[in-house]
């Protein structure tokens, strides 16, 4: 089940070991448990019945794919043609009104290392706008330069792009010139589901 062995499900079970947040996730959409309530233990457990509180209000819901992709937050890679691990079922009124984000354009990746910590931390599931493709305003954003994927503040300096890192141990770096061309923008992230 969710690519676990049944000898480690018990153990995860019994407590004599812990799952990393990509595995809870995906036990956690095979059984139906919001991944809300999975990160912050709150809302409604089980998918069902949070939509059967979501439903009668009337929003229209889609699920939002997660990929299995993780998006460096130091230096890593994008993983090109991630297979899609299950969905996010969130309604198009709060992608739209809370996400503000066009419904049928929001996607979910993981997010590696440890550069954006504290406002992302390793193996959070990020929100990706992917409506957004061009670096319009300095804002967070997912990203590939030079065939690396990353997550990482953008921010216009004159002619040239500065990556920024919330983490203080991390420096800036620039993106000028012709480089430029080697940027591409896969989406403003508009929310982060933080692993418990």
């Amino acid at each position: 089940m969710a690519g676990v062995s049944p000898d480690q499900l018990a153990r995860y079970i019994k407590g004599q070991s812990s799952p990393p947040f990509e595995v809870l996730a995906k036990l956690a959409i095979a059984k139906g448990v919001s991944l809300d309530w999975v990160a912050t233990g709150t809302g409604a457990m089980r998918h069902d019945d949070l939509v059967a509180t979501i439903r009668p209000a009337g929003p229209q819901s889609r699920g939002v794919p997660i990929y299995d992709a993780a998006l460096s937050l130091g230096q890593g890679r994008l993983n090109g043609d991630a297979p899609v691990v299950g969905y996010l079922d969130l309604p198009d009124e709060y992608v739209r009104d809370v996400l503000h984000a066009p419904p049928g354009k929001v996607v979910v990746a993981y997010s590696s290392g440890d550069s954006m910590s504290p406002t992302i931390k390793d193996h959070d599931l990020v929100l990706i706008n992917t409506a957004v493709d061009t670096f319009s305003r300095d804002d967070l954003y997912a990203f590939s330069f030079k065939e690396e994927g990353y997550i990482k503040r953008l921010q216009r300096a004159g002619d040239a792009v500065v990556v920024h890192s919330d983490n203080p141990a991390y420096t800036d770096w620039s993106i000028t010139g012709t480089e430029l061309r080697e940027l591409r923008v896969i989406g403003r992230v508009v929310g982060i589901i933080q692993r418990p």
